[in-house]
């Protein structure tokens, strides 16, 4: 049973925080106290709360949340405001936008989760694929599975879906359908 679907607010939402939480304890039981981690995962758990009416990206809003907590960790180690990709990427998720810049952190995960969704529209079998490393082709348009640089036979569709299968098993091992830490 999906956890967001049993849930009523304000323990809804703390207990995403929770779920959140716990990912970040199995990945490394030192980030629960990083410097920007409660507010990422207060952010993180807000998005997907408000979200809720909608249909989630994945098979469950539990695993959006999974995705968008290993994708935060992943992209900049919980920092709040990380800039890279030569200032062209910002925030935990390093969006790829000059709208990021400056924005709440609150602001950024849900927009990552509305890329997210505009993502599966484009790319159903990688929803992810165009926030990995995001490439704009020609007309404007994102690409779902271009080349990996130094990863051969690698596409970006594939590169995020490794991290998207990181977050779901992530996720088994909190809610415990799957034994074992990492």
């Amino acid at each position: 049973m999906e956890y967001i679907q049993t849930l009523v607010p304000p323990s809804g939402l703390a207990l995403l925080r929770h779920l959140v939480l716990s990912i970040y304890i199995v990945i490394s039981p030192n980030l629960e106290h990083y410097e920007g981690q409660a507010e990422i995962t207060a952010a993180a758990a807000r998005a997907v709360w408000e979200d809720r009416d909608n249909a989630p990206v994945f098979e469950t809003h539990d695993t959006d949340l999974a995705v968008i907590a290993y994708w935060a960790y992943r992209e900049s180690s919980l920092k709040r405001y990380l800039g890279g990709d030569h200032g062209h990427s910002w925030g935990p998720w390093q969006i790829r936008s000059e709208w990021s810049i400056g924005r709440s952190v609150r602001a950024q995960a849900k927009e990552w989760l509305r890329l997210l969704h505009y993502g599966k529209t484009i790319c159903p079998e990688s929803p992810a694929g165009p926030m990995y490393g995001v490439r704009i082709v020609a007309g404007g348009k994102y690409a779902c599975d271009i080349p990996m640089p130094g990863r051969p036979g690698v596409t970006t569709g594939d590169a995020a879906n490794e991290r998207i299968d990181e977050a779901r098993r992530l996720l088994r091992v909190v809610i415990g359908t799957e034994p074992g830490l990492p």
